[in-house]
């Protein structure tokens, strides 16, 4: 339109051409200025994306800081456990070390108590020398007072005794004496076993030889009955029952006229067997023991009781040792019904073969228990 205006007004073309350049110019620093604008328009846009990932970073930081501040803490945390640690282990190093030293100390009373036992123990080792050379002398001097199985082989051939002391000497023993045409034999069973009963079983063999051999007494009822009084009296339990001991025995004695040919027997409390043609006999026993608890009887009487001896005659006595000897399947008592049998089942065998199935059956019996008491049983065949 201004250009027309200026056509139309007879312009001069110079100014004309100087409008124009006027005009380019303007468009040029227009266009200068939009070129300008574009610019902060973009540097604008890369400030906004710049500001957003700053944004971003920042909020990056403050999550960092935040874990690194709980990672401060926990470290915090775990310094203080240490030092706790630290602080306990210092206390436990103190205390280990006056354990150490009590340690030490008690090292010392260990030390010197030991050689104190030490010194005990060779005491003790010493007096239990003594001890076991005194019993094995006790048993030489028992074993010399009972009567030798060589002479009990000479007179009965055919016989046996199986003597197992519990300990080393006994309270079971065997005695024998003849006098002219009389045979003479006794198993006893003292009070205890070991020492106690060792000293009774001197006792009984003592008497014995006193009552038979030299008061000349031949009846078993009566020297029974005489042994009951020697034996209160050697022991001096004819005084109140309360106040003394009372120790005894029980005891089998027989008496075999080779005369006559008659087998006499009186028991004190024990039983024992005759078996005559194969057939068994049950001899029981009175129930008075010799001293002890029947003490203030002095007087008591026995039984005797007589066999004819036949071809076949055999006598069996034992004390209560082999019966009552605990074992078996059940660890009951061995009994004396099944000692019975035993000895009846076997009775036609040599009396050496008879000894050895009593001594395995009472090994098989006894098992690994202990052997509870003294043991003693002896065969005899009497011929008539």
């Amino acid at each position: 339109m201004a250009k027309e205006k200026i056509l139309n007004n007879d312009v001069d073309a110079a100014e004309l051409e100087s409008k124009l350049k006027e005009l380019e110019a303007e468009k040029d620093k227009i266009q200068q200025k939009m070129s300008v604008l574009d610019k902060a328009r973009h540097r604008s846009i890369e400030l906004f994306s710049e500001k957003q990932e700053l944004k971003k970073a920042y909020k990056q930081i403050i999550k960092q800081n935040q874990e690194i501040e709980k990672q401060k803490e926990e470290i915090e945390a775990k310094n203080e456990r240490l030092k706790k640690a630290i602080d306990k282990a210092k206390q436990r190093t103190i205390d280990l070390f006056g354990k150490h030293l009590d340690l030490k100390k008690a090292s010392r009373r260990i030390e010197f108590q030991n050689d104190l036992i030490e010194k005990k123990n060779r005491q003790l080792e010493e007096k239990n020398k003594e001890i076991n050379d005194s019993l094995a002398y006790a048993k030489l001097i028992q074993e010399a007072i009972l009567p030798s199985q060589k002479i009990i082989a000479n007179k009965f051939p055919d016989s046996f005794i199986l003597f197992r002391p519990k300990e080393v000497v006994s309270g079971d023993f065997y005695w024998y004496t003849e006098i002219d045409n009389l045979q003479f034999f006794a198993l006893a069973d003292c009070t205890g076993h070991g020492v106690p009963g060792a000293l009774m079983s001197m006792i009984g063999n003592s008497l014995l030889n006193k009552i038979v051999n030299d008061h000349k007494n031949f009846t078993p009822s009566r020297i029974l009955q005489l042994l009951n009084k020697e034996v209160v009296f050697t022991l001096n339990q004819s005084f109140d029952l309360d106040t003394s001991q009372n120790d005894g025995m029980d005891i089998t004695l027989c008496q075999i006229d080779k005369t006559s040919k008659e087998l006499t027997i009186a028991s004190a409390t024990q039983n024992c067997y005759v078996v005559n043609d194969g057939k068994l006999k049950t001899i029981k026993g009175d129930i008075f023991s010799i001293g002890g608890l029947f003490a203030h009887h002095p007087d008591l009487s026995f039984t005797d009781y007589k066999f004819k001896l036949t071809k076949e005659t055999i006598l069996y006595m034992f004390s209560d040792g082999y019966q009552d000897q605990f074992g078996g399947p059940k660890d009951k008592k061995f009994m004396g019904k099944k000692l019975k049998h035993l000895l009846l089942n076997n009775s036609y065998l040599p009396m050496r073969e008879q000894k050895d199935i009593l001594n395995k059956e009472f090994d098989a019996w006894k098992g690994k228990n202990k052997q509870i008491d003294d043991v003693l049983v002896i065969g005899l065949k009497l011929s008539r």
